[in-house]
């Protein structure tokens, strides 16, 4: 399953490719976790990221109307859409003292299908008996996965075994129905760059349940797309993601990934940093994170650097592993020909660009910036060469 086409039957949206034959795909997010959030401005998120080249929108609100909300965000983008039903099961099995029955919770992922999601994010692989396996461990922070979490206490209180796990068959049945693709959620990604050099059993003992799940799914025709990595440093990303994709059949693997825990107030650099490499290895898909990550709902401000930063380091990873620089030489002999002004429509995002021109002061209105003024190397170079 290196390679799977995501188009789901609802809203009809233009089809996207990933895997191991494509760029990699950027994941923007949005979703509303507290009542004073205003729908109209993740719905401006949401159209924000589809402008800015988002590849899919997801959804994270953990709100009682979660069902109204995805549905008026289903409708204003034209992009795949992806959400995550055990964070509705959770809801709404907070209103029943934590408990929420089985069947209730496949029916939330055909539910979440017939608004017009395309993408499910299944927390699968979360067993009632790895409480245990959180007490056992040696991580700082045992589990950092909110859907993991969310998974764990619910079986906590049911005492049944999960059940996208226990009736999976019937999960694939209905992703067959409306031509849906699933995310297997990764509960156990490490959260912290120590525990990830150090502590990271847990990750892989999940990683060999997806495994499973992703032969399951590729004999029935599904797309199932990896989540994984979490907070990583550069030397342990080659064995991540070449061991994951191993495990897992190659199948498309997505990260969210930060590469230092002590980028507070600038992860999407310490993500840019980590993304690149992890698709420098052979990833997939990158989910944006924003500086805001650690601290609370991004801005539309926030969004735009995640995803621009996202959409860096997917180039820089991928340009790096195709060795294919194409990008690079036009924007070099742009620069080269035609100094400041020449570069914006080479860049990666180039209304940006622009915009950072604008505060700046040509010299000679031709290839002197503010940095050299006189001293330009560019003009140095047509005199040393052509004089």
């Amino acid at each position: 399953m290196e390679n799977i086409k995501i188009s789901g039957n609802i809203r009809k949206v233009a089809p996207i490719y990933v895997g191991a034959d494509y760029a990699p795909s950027i994941i923007a997010s949005v979703g509303a976790s507290d009542v004073n959030d205003s729908l109209s401005l993740e719905i401006e998120k949401a159209k924000k990221a589809e402008e800015l080249g988002a590849s899919i929108v997801t959804d994270h609100t953990l709100l009682d109307n979660i069902e109204y909300i995805q549905k008026k965000i289903a409708q204003e983008i034209s992009i795949p859409f992806s959400a995550i039903p055990v964070y509705e099961a959770a809801v709404r099995a907070r209103k029943n003292k934590g408990v929420i029955d089985s069947q209730e919770m496949i029916r939330i992922i055909e539910a979440q299908a017939l608004r017009g999601v395309d993408i499910l994010t299944l927390h699968a692989t979360a067993f009632k008996d790895d409480r245990e396996l959180l007490k056992e461990t040696k991580r700082i922070i045992p589990c950092t996965s909110r859907g993991g979490t969310m998974m764990l206490e619910i079986l906590a209180k049911s005492g049944e075994e999960n059940p996208y796990w226990t009736y999976f068959d019937d999960v694939l049945n209905i992703a067959q129905k409306y031509n849906l693709t699933l995310s297997l959620g990764t509960c156990f990604r490490p959260a912290s760059v120590y525990d990830c050099a150090n502590n990271n059993e847990l990750y892989f003992i999940e990683m060999q349940r997806m495994g499973e799940l992703v032969r399951r799914a590729d004999a029935k025709g599904v797309g199932v797309i990896i989540e994984g990595v979490g907070h990583a440093p550069l030397n342990c990303m080659e064995s991540i993601v070449k061991n994951t994709k191993e495990i897992c059949s190659n199948a498309p693997y997505r990260v969210l990934t930060v590469a230092t825990d002590i980028a507070l107030g600038y992860d999407h650099i310490a993500s840019a940093i980590s993304s690149a490499s992890a698709v420098y290895y052979g990833a997939d898909m990158i989910t944006c994170v924003s500086r805001s990550e650690h601290i609370g709902l991004p801005s539309i401000a926030d969004l735009e650097e995640a995803i621009i930063a996202a959409k860096i380091a997917a180039y820089v990873g991928y340009s790096s592993r195709t060795n294919d620089f194409e990008r690079d030489k036009v924007m070099s002999m742009a620069r080269n020909k035609l100094g400041c002004g020449g570069q914006i429509e080479a860049a990666i995002y180039p209304e940006g660009a622009r915009q950072a021109l604008r505060s700046r002061k040509y010299i000679n209105g031709k290839k002197e910036c503010s940095m050299c003024g006189d001293f330009c190397a560019l003009d140095a170079n047509e005199r040393l060469i052509h004089n």
